[in-house]
């Protein structure tokens, strides 16, 4: 079970990921640490 739970807060985690590298953002929980998270994609997107 727990091992479920973190697979799932995992996908979650990748499923905002792409979100924000696709330029829709984070949610603000993740707004603070979402540049380390993301790396140089957040750094170098460009807006379109």
């Amino acid at each position: 079970a727990k091992f479920d739970s973190d697979l799932r807060l995992f996908k979650d985690e990748l499923e905002r990921t792409i979100q924000a590298r696709m330029g829709s953002g984070p949610p603000p929980e993740m707004e603070s640490g979402a540049e380390q998270k993301v790396g140089k994609y957040t750094v170098t997107s460009v807006s379109p």
